[in-house]
């Protein structure tokens, strides 16, 4: 254990980071909140996209990655949906998606262990679910 991560976690990570796609040849503008509390649709013709204070220059899947994580029950459709549209296979999605995941966690763990080692508790949750549950692989 290493400030409080199991070092199967860190293990883990470690191969999560090593399997990570190689960084992205497009920057485009991106959303980067892209939740779907920040859609505005009449019908199924999106009128707006809102909440623009994390938006910045990236990976166009970075915004795919928030619409697909934050489906909840639907998130396995909805990366379905997100392969089709884009023609990236569902492992790459799934591999690209992951590595996110990792990425994000890791990032509110070391806050927590810095600042609330309280809040640190979810986190190694949070990263149990992705690194044992395979959150991204276990949901076909």
């Amino acid at each position: 254990m290493l400030g409080g991560v199991p070092r199967h976690q860190l293990d883990s990570l470690a191969v999560i980071a090593e399997n990570a796609p190689e960084p992205a040849r497009t920057t485009v503008p991106v959303h980067a909140d892209c939740y779907w509390d920040n859609w505005l649709a009449d019908g199924d013709t999106l009128t707006a996209l809102l909440d623009f204070e994390w938006a910045r220059f990236g990976d166009p899947l970075d915004d795919w990655f928030f619409l697909v994580k934050f489906s909840g029950p639907h998130m396995p459709a909805v990366l379905d949906l997100v392969a089709d549209a884009t023609s990236i296979p569902k492992d790459v999605l799934r591999t690209e998606f992951e590595t996110r995941s990792a990425m994000f966690l890791v990032s509110d763990l070391r806050i927590a262990l810095e600042h609330n080692p309280k809040m640190a508790a979810g986190n190694i949750r949070d990263l149990e679910e992705l690194i044992v549950g395979r959150y991204w692989w276990s949901k076909r």
